[in-house]
């Protein structure tokens, strides 16, 4: 059987007047029913609504007129649609199945929301070099701010809020200071000079260690050099002394330099004898 087109068929359905599924199935048995028309649409046209559209019990809205009166309740996601439906709200000429019912002009929830949202398997982000000037001009300087910026409500929808799981994919991701352009780099992938090189850097400053916090925070501190290089150089270290070139001992380190107890104990007692005879004899 070579049967009429869907909206030919339906056309004609509507022009029936009926009012709901079983006078349809009553038509169908009366034996009015055009034999190019089936008694079981449902099973033959992919363009299929449901009852109430094949048999128009309902007036529904357009996909843009149901768009323009949905944003009036101020709907922002699908969670939020759901419940509108399940506590009764949904206008009876919109459907309760959006995607399904308006297949052809269907996007996406954030286009028929209007919110802009678009579901992340979805989602076409702007390439890593497009999204770099675009985060460079905001003048983010670290992760931390990124993480406020992104959840302000003003960041692109086509840049990602997880920018290293989208782009470390594609294998674009170097680090966020690529990113955010300002060029510093996580310690973990941080190669510094040489803890010889840092010392003859760091020598000629003449820093005490209160100086080295100030000016490693300062900005001016080259990037291979560590703002921390007790930590960075943990097999060379000596001392603060050591590296700043001041040859100050810090008291940890000079204590593994003084005599035991008893062997001091004895030495302080010859000093003390040696200063008793002074005294008499220069009295």
């Amino acid at each position: 059987m070579k049967w009429r087109s869907f909206k030919k068929a339906r056309k004609f359905v509507h022009s029936l007047k009926l009012k709901n599924s079983s006078e349809w199935y009553d038509y169908c048995a009366s034996g009015k029913k055009p034999e190019d028309i089936p008694t079981h649409p449902e099973h033959v046209y992919k363009g299929w609504k449901g009852y109430s559209d094949w048999i128009n019990t309902r007036n529904w809205l357009s996909y843009e007129d149901a768009k323009k009166f949905v944003a009036k309740l101020k709907i922002n996601s699908k969670t939020e649609w759901e419940q509108i439906k399940k506590e009764g709200r949904r206008p009876k000429n919109i459907p309760g199945n959006l995607p399904e019912f308006y297949k052809k002009e269907w996007e996406s929830w954030g286009d028929f929301l209007q919110t802009g949202k678009i579901a992340n398997q979805d989602r076409k982000f702007r390439s890593i070099s497009e999204a770099k000037k675009f985060v460079k001009k905001l003048g983010i300087k670290t992760q931390e701010e990124w993480k406020q910026y992104s959840g302000s409500g003003e960041k692109p929808f086509d840049i990602p809020v997880d920018p290293p799981a989208t782009y470390g994919k594609k294998g674009s991701w170097k680090s966020w200071g690529d990113f955010l352009g300002t060029g510093k780099i996580a310690n973990q992938n941080r190669k510094f000079r040489s803890y010889t090189a840092a010392k003859q850097f760091v020598k000629k400053f003449h820093f005490t260690q209160t100086q080295w916090n100030q000016y490693a925070k300062s900005g001016k501190k080259p990037d291979d050099i560590p703002s921390l290089p007790v930590r960075a150089y943990k097999k060379e270290w000596k001392s603060w002394g050591d590296f700043l070139g001041t040859g100050n001992i810090g008291p940890a380190q000079r204590s593994d330099e003084f005599l035991p107890w008893h062997e001091a104990k004895k030495v302080y007692r010859e000093l003390a004898k040696n200063m008793v005879l002074r005294i008499i004899l220069t009295g």
